[in-house]
């Protein structure tokens, strides 16, 4: 009678193997460090499941890590930008451009740039 093969999320303890070493060699060579002496290892059904998971989690935290500021601003406008009209819209970037103004006259009221600079550029 054929033994029934265990599965792990739909992998054999081969491919949860194999894919565990292709994840654990991206990671730095502290990182895996840390995970060898926290007693992860990739043998052992128990033992490669729980890698298996740690890498998931250091690999998600990753992902989140690379996203920029800028994105993160981008994302939202993009889904900001979804739930208002275009006339909402248009006055915020009004109402924007008005208090940027704002702040750019009391920069220049504050810190006057009254030199005048001369730039030559003949090279002589």
């Amino acid at each position: 009678m054929a033994r029934k093969k265990k599965l792990y999320q739909n992998k054999s303890y081969r491919d949860l193997q194999v894919e565990n070493k292709i994840n654990r060699n991206a990671l730095s060579k502290k990182q895996q460090h840390q995970l060898k002496t926290e007693g992860y290892r990739n043998i052992g059904w128990a033992k490669v499941i729980q890698l298996y998971e740690k890498l998931k989690q250091i690999n998600l935290l990753k992902s989140v890590e690379d996203v920029t500021l800028e994105e993160l601003f981008i994302d939202a406008d993009r889904i900001g930008n979804k739930y208002q009209t275009k006339k909402e819209i248009q006055d915020f970037q009004e109402r924007l451009n008005q208090v940027n103004q704002e702040i750019a006259d009391s920069v220049d009221k504050l810190f006057p740039d009254d030199d005048v600079e001369i730039f030559d550029f003949t090279g002589t």
